[in-house]
């Protein structure tokens, strides 16, 4: 008898632990907040502040009530058409529970579709119009042209000897450029070497290049790191010259590909 009455006493003991569990089980908080946008069109740059992807989104829990401030841009991903990005939102609530969202918003490489030039032009600029290169009529002594004549006739020499000596220079050991880079350095292929665009076309750097290969880099961030040189007016005709090259992140330079750009 005895044993009986404590067998029950067990099962009801038992009995109560498991109502008590579904009782802690179903009043659990076990649901995410609700991440929520407006419909407000939005661009984003690359480069910008992703703070302003964040403007407009607002996080709201059952229980703890507005957990905007757990709001985060978990990743963005640049679509294959290179305008659009999808933004991944996550926000959480008090019981760590989370909650993603995705959004599709325009996107833009960068804001670059003026004129643009490399560093190393500009200084090149600057050296061709410093002292050392004053025309006759600012030098003295130079009233009857003749040595301003003579010096004009001079550089002209020099010029072609130079232009002489890089031909042959070029014709007797050019070396490939792939095989002087780095054994680490990233390649680049561009998808063709001239391209027209209309006049007011937004640059996208990206658009050119059709694969980046590197020993570590991700190619999330070779295609940051695509770098141009040469100058260019995208809202101006013309035929312009570039060079486009990828920066690793252990400073490593790719090959420098060359692009035709024709604006028209």
């Amino acid at each position: 008898m005895g044993k009986k009455i404590a067998v029950s006493g067990i099962a009801v003991l038992i009995i109560i632990m498991i109502g008590v569990s579904i009782v802690f089980f179903l009043t659990d908080d076990r649901e995410g907040p609700g991440i929520e946008y407006t419909d407000k069109e939005i661009t984003y740059h690359e480069g910008d502040d992703t703070k302003e992807l964040l403007k407009d989104v607002t996080a709201v829990d059952a229980k703890d009530g507005d957990v905007s401030s757990s709001l985060i841009i978990e990743n963005i991903i640049i679509l294959s058409d290179n305008q659009k990005a999808k933004i991944i939102y996550a926000a959480k609530d008090s019981k760590n529970n989370i909650t993603k969202v995705s959004r599709i918003v325009n996107y833009a490489a960068d804001r670059g579709t003026g004129s643009r030039s490399d560093d190393s032009d500009r200084e090149d600029e600057q050296t061709d119009e410093g002292p050392g290169s004053q025309t006759g009529e600012n030098q003295p002594g130079s009233g009857d042209g003749n040595n301003s004549q003579a010096a004009n006739g001079s550089n002209v020499q020099n010029a072609g000897q130079d232009s002489q000596n890089d031909t042959e220079q070029g014709e007797g050991g050019q070396e490939d450029p792939e095989d002087s880079l780095n054994p680490g350095a990233p390649k680049l292929k561009l998808k063709s070497a001239a391209v027209t665009v209309p006049v007011g076309t937004e640059l996208v750097r990206r658009n050119f290049v059709e694969e980046i290969t590197d020993d570590k880099d991700s190619q999330e961030l070779l295609w940051k790191n695509i770098k141009m040189d040469g100058e260019f007016h995208m809202n101006e005709p013309g035929v312009y010259h570039l060079e486009l090259y990828v920066v690793d992140s252990d400073g490593n330079k790719s090959n420098r590909e060359k692009l035709t750009l024709t604006v028209q």
